[in-house]
């Protein structure tokens, strides 16, 4: 393809006045204002994770600007609740705010959902991000079963159920040490609610329902497996306030067969293609690990091939 090289915002290097552009620049998860726009998610509910700050949306920028036609913008492939300063994969996060056998509190100190939905990251993902704050409430008896037990959840290749974690209370004990602003310990719940800024009052009534429900064996908020049903009544009981985490943008441009950019008219534009998270159309509004993990590597890699082999048979041949 011929023409001339320039630089977008982010130094990804594009080509202009040329027979073929490919427009291929990581989505917008780096792009606030973009993103809040498309995906209808607070920037300050979520962080990126495994980025490198400069998908800035340049490529669907410039596509728009073309009269391309977008598909379903919203999706994003969320991964999980982290601890912002704390290893993402390490027992504090998998152990302490990713297990199915835990209670998930929101900013009015309710609980919101089944929290086994935590075994799939697009569901609780979205769940999870509609939400102003997600707070998992776990008590002595937890974090002694997590050590002689092990998890319930196998978040990827962290930590195996049924492999006991002996580290677990270590490492809380150090995020205690630091005064880290997202761990808390209390001998009380209510105590635990003030730390979390939590009312008091409302966390310490929902974890009695749950404990009700427990002893019941059955969860009437949300039918949870009784497998999962695990009270919280011994003390210290910790609280850790946690941010939803995603990879990146899987919405973006929508594209043919070819990769072809298409236009309002439904038809491609001639000599612009999109690959990568630039590229709408392996997804529809939501991104399912469950179904295809790394999927959107691949994407990125066969919707180059597509348009890079399209294009040369097309305007080089």
């Amino acid at each position: 393809m011929s023409g001339v090289l320039c630089k977008s915002r982010n130094n990804t290097v594009i080509q202009v006045n040329a027979k073929a552009v490919d427009l291929c620049t990581g989505g917008f998860s780096a792009n606030r204002e973009m993103f809040e726009s498309f995906t209808h998610v607070s920037y300050d509910n979520v962080i990126a994770r495994g980025t490198m700050g400069t998908q800035r949306g340049d490529g669907i920028t410039m596509g728009l600007e073309l009269g391309a036609l977008l598909h379903h913008p919203t999706a994003i492939n969320y991964c999980s609740p982290v601890l912002p300063g704390h290893y993402n994969k390490g027992a504090l996060t998998i152990c302490g705010c990713n297990q199915a056998d835990t209670i998930f509190l929101n900013q009015d100190s309710r609980r919101f959902c089944d929290e086994s939905v935590i075994k799939d990251w697009t569901l609780s993902g979205n769940i999870c991000s509609q939400q102003q704050h997600v707070y998992t409430i776990i008590d002595q008896d937890f974090v002694q079963k997590i050590m002689d037990e092990g998890v319930v959840t196998r978040r990827a290749n962290y930590f195996e159920p049924g492999t006991p974690v002996p580290e677990f209370q270590q490492e809380i004990d150090d995020a205690l040490t630091r005064e880290n602003p997202r761990v808390f310990k209390a001998d009380t719940i209510e105590d635990l609610a003030k730390q979390l800024g939590l009312d008091p009052e409302a966390a310490a009534a929902e974890i009695e329902k749950f404990n009700g429900y427990v002893d019941a064996g059955k969860d009437a908020d949300f039918l949870k497996d009784p497998e999962y049903l695990r009270k919280v009544q011994t003390p210290p009981f910790y609280g850790f306030k946690t941010m939803l985490a995603f990879y990146n943008t899987v919405g973006g441009l929508k594209v043919d067969e070819y990769a072809r950019v298409i236009g309002s008219d439904y038809k491609p534009i001639p000599g612009l293609y999109a690959g990568g998270s630039d590229a709408g159309g392996l997804f529809g509004p939501y991104y399912d690990v469950s179904i295809a993990p790394g999927s959107t590597q691949l994407w990125g890699r066969v919707s180059g091939y597509w348009a890079a082999s399209h294009a040369v048979e097309e305007y080089m041949a």
